[in-house]
């Protein structure tokens, strides 16, 4: 948020982060983003403890990666080896977190 001074400068407000732990709502996140190494680290935050599934899927809408989790209620880092994975753009879906999940992710070199 900017506020113009009555001396005609302008200055911002601090930002502040709202955590969503907590809040209930099912959250993805991919980080490091892009990728660099051969294993993609994915936080999933989860309403519920369900038996769910990825899938990594390419800029041509195919599946390159799937498997089965065991999802905890709350937070937790999902793990999924890339392997020789080309670079580029793939989407991550998870489902069973209590919404169906899903992020953009790079991989690069």
């Amino acid at each position: 948020l900017g506020v113009r001074a009555t001396g005609g400068g302008l200055r911002y407000t601090p930002t502040v982060y709202l955590p969503l732990e907590g809040a209930g709502a099912p959250t993805l996140l991919v980080a490091p983003n892009p990728v660099q190494t051969g294993t993609l680290h994915a936080e999933v935050i989860a309403a519920a403890v369900a038996l769910g599934h990825y899938s990594i899927v390419d800029a041509t809408g195919r599946v390159v990666r799937a498997g089965r989790i065991q999802l905890a209620a709350g937070r937790q880092v999902l793990e999924v080896p890339l392997g020789a994975l080309s670079t580029g753009l793939y989407l991550l879906r998870v489902d069973g977190a209590g919404a169906p999940l899903q992020t953009r992710f790079v991989k690069s070199k």
